[in-house]
């Protein structure tokens, strides 16, 4: 993987200036689903007695949410184009509930990450409608889960708040998309 990100590194910053083309700056917004979710915890718990407990599993992921983005990509052939992102994902936020004869606990999570993202899109077609696909390397820089909980009970409630953060993440992004010119020449396009 070291050497792929090299080589995709190489071909951003050393290729470019040697092809005549065209750059485009972008702002970016867009909406994460939880699709690649993952089980959390126990999910939510209701205990009716000592014996008896009803538990409905959770599935979410950590990457859903609100992502907004700043881009710069330039064209390094009409249909390879080399881009810049950097992206803040403002997560979704997923509630738990546990309860049991004497208290109710209720809990949220909620996470957050800075991206930068060094990408190679390959443009499919040059009509008005464009396919492509494209595939990089994603450094998360900040990431942070906030898990807070509330008990109510008997004696009164209490309130807790976890802050899981730091470090750093790295992998790779690869997806397709649609970009719709407004028309054929224009500068200006919608992407999906």
């Amino acid at each position: 993987m070291k050497t792929a990100t090299k080589l995709l590194i190489l071909l951003c910053f050393y290729a470019t200036p040697n092809i005549h083309s065209q750059s485009v700056l972008g702002v970016e917004v867009g909406y994460g689903f939880p699709w690649a979710a993952d089980e959390l915890s126990d999910g939510n718990i209701m205990s009716m007695g000592t014996e008896i407990r009803e538990i409905d599993g959770i599935n979410w992921s950590f990457g859903a949410g609100r992502n907004y983005a700043a881009s710069f990509s330039h064209f390094l052939t009409s249909s390879i184009e080399a881009k810049y992102a950097v992206s803040y994902l403002d997560g979704g936020t997923v509630s738990r509930t546990v309860k049991f004869p004497n208290a109710t606990t209720l809990g949220e999570y909620k996470s957050s990450i800075l991206w930068l993202s060094p990408t190679l899109i390959f443009n499919l077609s040059k009509k008005r409608f464009r396919p492509y696909v494209y595939v990089g390397f994603m450094l998360g820089v900040g990431p942070k889960i906030i898990d807070s909980n509330s008990t109510i009970s008997n004696s009164g409630m209490t309130e807790s708040k976890y802050v899981f953060s730091g470090g750093v993440i790295h992998g790779v992004s690869s997806g397709i998309g649609l970009k719709l010119y407004v028309k054929k020449a224009a500068p200006w396009y919608i992407s999906t």
